[in-house]
């Protein structure tokens, strides 16, 4: 028991997935105020009867786990009532396992027979507690087959990657891949001016990510950016991207360094800033793109802790009308002026270390408290 936010904490069902009138939409978003005012966010969403149908016997799967049940009062159960068989997690996994082959199998039975300009699409489960580790599978199969003349961007909105993904990240560009990662600047965290414990999470996920740098920096492969570059793809290398909107960039500087603290007021003629939150992979190589989108941030959390639901799409020609649209999302959210390379010197800047002994967003228990609980963030 306990209260809602520890329970969430403890583990949650992550996924965003939509689906209607034979559309299907696979999202790293809350359909939450911020996202429809001031929430940079990523999406896949395709005309596809099939794909939809495969989205919704996930979530009617979702909804017979014994685990589902709506609390909210006055809320409307549009599902079946939650089985009553208790199931262990193991018996849990392998259930929404084999349910989520045997919609796809049914998919493809309803799907047109494949023409020359068809899109490979595929769906991964990710839990480890319940022994759900497919997405995480692909993911490092794509990693360990990176090398030269490979490009690999991964977004996140948290970036706690465990050691395994550095390790493999760094692997890559040791064999010649340029490889960059993409997450939310402190201003640009979506806690930034939160009530109580989870104001501390800006400086939290800061500490982390110097965290990163420092053992990619030790591993030889770490990026270091000059002042006013571009968010550089670099063979050999990897690279780390802090996304921060231009209207924000007047309380965020100097330049890699954003201070955590207080919100900032609200802009006259929109919300006070903006956050990031989208997630995501795109690899290109040998002519060809691919890309998996969902809720995996790709963190601890995400592959031990929460349900989550990856969607990969390809691999297609890059000069195709799927591989344009995606290189050109791509290219505007590495390239935008949002994107902000960071290195080990800005990471340590000042405004990215605990300041106080007991504030409670930026005193020193957030470095000891971001190691103890980082698995579950």
């Amino acid at each position: 028991m306990g209260s809602g936010r520890l329970r969430e904490s403890a583990g949650t069902q992550h996924i965003k997935a939509y689906a209607a009138d034979g559309w299907a939409c696979v999202a790293g978003a809350n359909l939450s105020t911020d996202y429809f005012t001031g929430r940079q966010d990523r999406y896949l969403v395709t005309d596809s009867p099939p794909l939809a149908g495969v989205y919704h016997a996930a979530a009617r799967l979702l909804a017979a786990s014994p685990a589902a049940h709506t609390r909210e009062a006055g809320a409307t159960v549009t599902h079946e009532p939650a089985a009553v068989e208790q199931l262990t997690p193991g018996e849990e996994g392998r259930r929404l396992q084999a349910g989520l082959a045997a919609a796809l199998e049914a998919a493809c039975g309803e799907a047109a027979p494949q023409s020359e300009g068809a899109v490979p699409v595929s769906l991964a489960w990710q839990c480890g507690m319940l022994g759900l580790r497919d997405d995480q599978a692909r993911l490092e199969a794509v990693l360990a087959a990176a090398g030269e003349g490979w490009r690999v961007d991964v977004a996140t909105g948290y970036c706690n990657m465990p050691d395994h993904m550095v390790g493999l990240l760094a692997a890559a560009a040791r064999r010649g891949a340029a490889i960059r990662v993409l997450t939310a600047s402190p201003a640009a965290n979506g806690f930034l001016g939160a009530r109580s414990i989870p104001a501390a999470l800006p400086l939290a996920y800061s500490l982390l990510l110097r965290a990163v740098a420092r053992r990619l920096s030790a591993m030889g492969v770490l990026y270091a950016p000059s002042d006013d570059e571009p968010a550089a793809s670099v063979p050999g290398r990897v690279s780390l991207v802090e996304w921060t909107h231009p209207l924000d960039h007047h309380w965020a500087e100097p330049r890699g360094a954003a201070g955590i603290g207080t919100r900032p007021p609200p802009d006259a003629d929109g919300p006070a800033r903006r956050t990031f939150h989208g997630k995501g992979l795109w690899v290109e190589r040998g002519g060809e793109v691919l890309t998996a989108g969902g809720s995996s941030n790709f963190g601890c959390r995400s592959f031990d802790v929460d349900v989550e639901l990856q969607t990969w799409v390809g691999p297609v020609a890059a000069e195709s009308a799927t591989g344009t649209s995606l290189l050109a999302e791509r290219d505007a959210l590495f390239a935008g002026e949002a994107a902000v390379p960071v290195g080990l010197r800005e990471l340590e800047q000042p405004g990215r270390l605990p300041s106080t002994l007991s504030q409670y967003d930026t005193g020193q228990w957030v470095r000891a408290g971001a190691v103890l609980v980082r698995q579950w963030m």
